[in-house]
């Protein structure tokens, strides 16, 4: 410890108490709050061209809350002269009479370095006393104060040193609150920043339903939805730094035109039962394909690598992929089981719409159709299943198998494949 010089004769005011002036919880839920609002303000922009990852980051640096760290190593001590106030102390016999009576008295301030959020050595945390620290608090340094007459001065040392031991175990206590905090402040703006990119894919899907085309602002880089029927996608033009390139993503109407063009070969496949009797699987999918690739120039492929597989049918737009589908005959729910398996090998991260072309040759189809739901639903991927309204067909939820936050769609089309 560093001894400084002497002070003057001042008459000092009494230091403030220390975690008393406003709750850390409170203070804490109000960071939650702008850290919500924070994601909600992406611009639609960058919450669809931008990783979900990278926007979170940023929300956890900027309202990450530094904690204080004192430095007991690098105390200094000072000393001031100071006048104390013994009108009222009996051992001296003074009452008042004479006016207010002071002595000559010794001031000690312990200077501790600070660093980090000062701020937090003023919030009560949720555990506490009834006795909290006093002291005064500057950006740089904490200075804890005791200040006795010269002739009882002796136990000033230790009793500064005890105020220390208070401010060790307050700031213990607030400590114990903030790691609670930080520790969920990462999921917290994940969740921020994917809700913020559902609600921005949801608006633009419920526009592009309204079936009207979207007045574009020149200057922006939106993420965009594949291209309709034969039209290509164009970018719009961009200034400044080159930006990431802008991420595809499937609306739901481009994902039901992808099934009813399956349907629509499926009608097919029924009303020529000569033409397929032979088909398998292959020579089905194939089929199935020319369709697709009439509508999206050449962009939908068979038995493309997709992650750890090979999917039947791969819908790409500018090498991303927008729709995996299956093509699988009626085999019995295990088979139905190991296909959902299948196509969780194949889904990358961002791919999010799928189905299950199920060919039913030569089985009761109306068992076949009560045996689809209960299969998916034992699922250790299922969510839920959604009210589709047809028939022969289903659709579900399931979790994304390596990110149990990550929904996917999976649509089952049932089909029937006449004997001849």
């Amino acid at each position: 410890m560093k001894l400084l010089a002497p002070g003057h004769n001042v008459l000092m005011p009494e230091p403030d108490l220390l975690f008393s002036a406003g709750r850390l919880a409170d203070v804490l839920d109000n960071q939650a709050r702008l850290v919500d609002a924070a994601a909600q303000a992406i611009p639609a922009e960058h919450a669809l061209a931008r990783s979900i990852d990278e926007l979170a980051a940023e929300l956890v640096e900027r309202y990450e809350i530094e904690p204080v760290v004192l430095d007991w190593s690098g105390v200094t001590l000072s000393s001031d002269e100071v006048k104390i106030d013994v009108t009222y102390d009996p051992r001296r016999g003074f009452f008042g009479d004479e006016g207010r009576v002071h002595v000559a008295g010794t001031r000690l301030t312990f200077h501790v370095p600070l660093s980090g959020e000062s701020k937090l050595l003023k919030l009560r945390p949720s555990h506490y006393t009834s006795n909290p620290p006093r002291g005064a608090v500057s950006a740089t340094e904490l200075r804890l104060v005791s200040e006795a007459p010269v002739d009882s001065r002796d136990g000033l040392k230790g009793v500064l040193e005890a105020e220390a031991d208070n401010v060790r175990r307050y700031l213990d206590f607030a400590s114990a609150d903030l790691t609670t905090w930080s520790a969920t402040l990462p999921k917290m703006a994940h969740d921020g920043v994917e809700h913020r990119r559902q609600q921005v894919i949801a608006d633009r899907e419920f526009v592009a339903s309204i079936g009207v085309p979207l007045r574009r602002r020149e200057d922006a880089r939106p993420t965009y939805a594949v291209a309709p029927i034969r039209r290509q996608v164009t970018k719009p033009p961009t200034s400044g730094h080159r930006p990431s390139a802008p991420e595809p993503f499937l609306p739901n109407e481009e994902y039901e035109r992808i099934l009813e063009i399956c349907r629509g070969m499926a009608t097919v496949l029924e009303r020529s039962p000569r033409a397929f009797a032979r088909a398998g699987e292959q020579a089905i999918r194939d089929h199935f394909l020319v369709q697709l690739n009439g509508q999206y120039q050449g962009e939908a492929m068979g038995e493309t690598f997709n992650n750890e597989g090979k999917t039947d049918i791969l819908v790409r737009e500018k090498g991303s992929n927008l729709f995996i589908g299956e093509c699988k005959f009626w085999d019995g729910p295990q088979n139905l089981s190991d296909t959902v398996d299948q196509i969780l090998r194949y889904l990358t991260w961002r791919d999010t719409k799928s189905a299950i072309f199920l060919f039913n040759c030569g089985r009761e189809l109306t068992k076949v159709l009560a045996a689809i739901s209960p299969t998916i639903a034992e699922h250790p991927s299922f969510v839920r299943e959604i009210d589709y309204g047809t028939e022969t067909d289903r659709r579900f939820v399931l979790r994304h198998r390596d990110d149990p936050e990550r929904e996917m769609t999976l649509t089952v089309l049932t089909f029937e494949v006449p004997t001849v």
